[in-house]
């Protein structure tokens, strides 16, 4: 989850999954940290990981995701500054899945 921080109003989205089955939460810039301020408000058992960016964030999903279980991109959070458009963050996440597939 993250990107771009707009000030947009995260809460319902950590209270919905600080509840669900989801296990890792995987944090990108510029708006992880206030993700995690706002995880540390609500009881969870979730595993919490702030990156740097998507690299990183390939890379720990690969560490804590278990075998056969889904990672899913989904940041929440407009990709400007980091990325021309969402497809592109797609497709660069896409790459690294690849290239992470093959080590």
């Amino acid at each position: 989850i993250g990107g771009m921080d707009r000030g947009l109003d995260y809460n319902p989205l950590v209270k919905f999954l600080s509840t669900s089955s989801v296990e890792n939460i995987i944090l990108l810039p510029s708006t992880n940290e206030r993700i995690e301020d706002l995880f540390r408000k609500y009881e969870h058992n979730k595993k919490i990981i702030a990156v740097n960016n998507m690299e990183e964030a390939v890379k720990m999903s690969y560490e804590h995701t278990k075998k056969n279980q889904i990672c899913l991109l989904s940041p929440a959070a407009a990709s400007y500054g980091f990325y021309l458009n969402f497809e592109k963050r797609g497709e660069h996440f896409k790459q690294l899945v690849e290239e992470y597939s093959n080590i």
